[in-house]
């Protein structure tokens, strides 16, 4: 182009623009409302207009004055035509991109001269780099008569016959996959991983780009984009914007995934078939890599193939950019009261657009916050200035623009800034208040007293029992005398023993006497062998007398009526526990385990109100349905609800049995000796954590750190 026209000089209304040549216009419809994308073709840029924009647009031919075309709109779209503001902040923006020229000379502003990058620029060049290494457009064209079937309804059919036939044989070797995963990330097998990774990406890409071609879209450059130098394929289908049907450009966007999943389900059938132990690894190592990638470029809150599916879907054209303008507009409007544009009516889609950028608002954040650490961690000390830059970039930046905006209004809506320092100045001080203020003990866990170590009594041999010589709750001193058992059987097999080592004794004799030293030496083994029987059923003879293994108090409850019952061996007769070691066993629900910490003070309240402080020894971080103690169920009086078991056998169907609506912790705590004999076991207590150990904040914060551990263990146990 010729020179260049400083615009400040000039009188946009008389000048005469005309449309740079590499412009295209194609329409689209969103919503039911009809737009243009603007296709920049020697830049690579795309933009969108509206309907009104485009008709003011089209009339800039170069013969044409600004207000000439302005007046044209005017007649054309009556009261939707542009204002003169309107017109001529259009009439800039076009200057500023370099998209018209007037009389052989370019019109640039002083912000197209070339200037320094800005620091989200030059850290965008660190942490993510593009570098385009082929123009795969005309080679895609020409694999579009052999593989664009791949994108036909009949080949979608039988992708989803495939995957689920993929899902079968899967499903079928669950404990081999398991095996298989615990080892995938091994240093043996990545490399295999690697191989599989860059494999799934070619593929990926390439689907991108004749999908595209298929809907006679042009295919721009090709190659990889790294970030934190590690290196990610990339192709540039922007041209998928000028698709007219939605569904086709959905079906571009999500033509990386379906490829991924067809490669995955192929290989899942594969290695569910295959013997060979090399093969098995790699294809797992491709299943595995498959479902990452199909997590990766299926998050909707980053621009990945999910948010481009979804602004389709949806309708919702630039959807992150008009999210991010919706809450910014928002927090103005409740923070400052600066109104800017909200509509009166809104619909569905305003307030999913404010929900939309407050999840990828966090999103963002946490993916900021990784790549800073992970590159102080890659880097180390060079790693730590490009973190230092992130943390400059990404954090004040941001922070210098809004303390402008604060300069601004103190120039020209003190009451707005006076509002939004109040609203800011009760935040911090509410969330500098949460770290003082103690959380309170409201988290009440019920729980049960119980001996710590019960000494169970078992039967050493089967019999009747004949007679019981102590009842519930006595107290007992270690070997006293507790039941008798009688075993009938028993003597009998002791008599006939004797007999036996006496007649086997006598034959001895006899070979003996009468020279046959073999044979008495064979009778004399078989007497031995008889003799040691003798002696062991003798010993279960004096097993017959029960006797207590320690000193304690009797547990079992109707002692008394177990006399004259029959007790098979290894059956427990009764327990004994030591009145100066007892616990609680407490059950706590999933949203108060924060709450408590290992070795931390609780608080325990008896039912008569009486109050004392424990230990907490156990916590269990796995959930389970099943109660601690039949005690603490709410239809036998208990303080837990608790619905009916279904019953799987006959036994249970006499017994009833319970469990909790969803799962729960237990754990245990201590009872100081003093208090240990004072109180029964058996008894019904409350167990809070004592609040003066941790503040509001503490406390929310522990809640986060818990929630986040236990999402990474079942996510690793997946």
């Amino acid at each position: 182009m010729g020179g260049t026209v400083d615009l400040s000089t000039r009188d946009l209304a008389q000048l005469r623009l005309k449309l740079a040549d590499h412009l295209t216009f194609a329409p689209n419809r969103y919503g039911g409302t009809t737009y243009f994308h603007l296709e920049d073709r020697a830049g690579s840029q795309y933009f969108r207009l509206g309907y009104s924009e485009y008709v003011f647009i089209s009339l800039l031919d170069g013969a044409t004055t600004v207000s000439e075309a302005l007046a044209a709109t005017a007649r054309i779209l009556g009261r939707n035509a542009l204002s003169e503001a309107h017109a001529t902040a259009i009439c800039s923006w076009l200057i500023r991109q370099d998209l018209v020229q007037t009389s052989g000379s370019s019109i640039r502003t002083a912000t197209n001269r070339p200037t320094s990058k800005p620091a989200g620029s030059l850290l965008q060049s660190v942490f993510w780099t593009r570098i385009p290494l082929c123009h795969p457009d005309s080679l895609l064209k020409q694999f579009v008569p052999f593989c664009g079937w791949l994108y036909a309804p009949v080949t979608f059919v039988a992708w989803l016959l495939v995957m689920a036939c993929a899902a079968f044989a899967v499903s079928g070797q669950w404990d081999r996959v398991v095996a298989a995963s615990s080892g995938v990330f091994s240093s043996g097998a990545w490399y295999q991983l690697v191989i599989a990774w860059a494999f799934l990406k070619v593929f990926h890409e390439l689907s991108h780009g004749l999908a595209c071609r298929r809907f006679e879209g042009r295919v721009g450059a090709m190659g990889i984009v790294l970030i934190l130098l590690a290196p990610l394929a990339y192709i540039d289908v922007s041209a998928s914007w000028q698709l007219c049907s939605k569904w086709q450009r959905i079906i571009v966007a999500a033509a990386g995934i379906y490829m991924d999943l067809w490669i995955t389900a192929l290989a899942a059938i594969l290695w569910a078939q295959t013997s060979s132990v090399v093969y098995a690894s790699f294809l797992h190592g491709l299943v595995m890599m498959g479902i990452v990638t199909l997590i990766f470029n299926g998050n909707p809150l980053i621009r990945s193939d999910g948010y481009y599916i979804l602004a389709d879907i949806l309708e919702i054209p630039n959807l992150a950019n008009r999210s991010a303008m919706h809450l910014k507009r928002w927090c103005l409007r409740w923070l400052f009261g600066v109104h800017q544009g909200i509509p009166d009516d809104v619909s569905w889609r305003y307030y999913f657009m404010l929900g939309y950028a407050v999840a990828a608002l966090v999103w963002r954040v946490l993916v900021c916050v990784s790549l800073v650490l992970g590159c102080t961690v890659m880097w180390q000390g060079a790693g730590l200035i490009v973190s230092l830059i992130g943390v400059f970039c990404w954090g004040f930046l941001p922070l210098g623009q809004f303390l402008s905006y604060l300069w601004h209004l103190a120039r020209t809506n003190v009451p707005s800034l006076l509002r939004g320092l109040t609203f800011l100045t009760i935040a911090a001080s509410v969330s500098g208040l949460l770290n003082y203020i103690p959380w309170p003990t409201a988290f009440q866990s019920p729980g049960i007293v119980e001996y710590s170590d019960l000494a169970s009594v078992r039967a050493c041999v089967q019999g009747f029992i004949k007679s019981i010589h102590v009842h519930d709750g006595q107290v007992v001193r270690e070997g006293e005398l507790l039941l008798e058992l009688s075993s009938a059987e028993l003597k009998l097999e002791c008599r006939d023993l004797e007999l036996a080592v006496d007649q086997a004794e006598a034959k001895f004799r006899v070979a003996q006497n009468s020279g046959q030293f073999g044979t008495a030496q064979v009778e004399e083994q078989n007497r031995q062998a008889l003799a040691r029987q003798l002696e062991e059923k003798v010993h279960q003879l004096s097993q017959l007398e029960v006797r207590a293994p320690r000193s304690g108090r009797i547990i079992t409850r109707q002692l008394a009526s177990r006399q004259g019952t029959f007790a098979k061996e290894g059956d427990i007769l009764l327990e004994i526990g030591d009145e100066e070691d007892k616990e609680i066993r407490f059950s706590v629900a999933q949203r108060s385990l924060f709450a408590f910490e290992r070795e931390q003070q609780v608080a325990v309240r008896l039912m008569d109100g009486t109050r004392f402080q424990g230990a907490l020894k156990t916590l269990s971080p796995r959930g389970s349905d099943e109660p601690p103690h039949p005690a603490l169920c709410a239809p036998l009086s208990g303080p837990l609800t608790v619905v009916e078991r279904a019953a799987t056998d006959d036994k249970q169907k006499h017994q009833k049995e319970y469990r909790f609506p969803e799962p729960r912790m237990s754990g245990t705590c201590s009872i100081p000796q003093s208090v240990s004999t004072t109180i029964h076991a058996g008894s019904i207590v409350s167990v809070s954590p004592i609040g003066s150990r941790q503040t509001i904040g503490q406390a929310l914060f522990q809640w986060m750190s818990v929630t986040w551990k236990g999402l990474n263990a079942e996510r690793d146990a997946l």
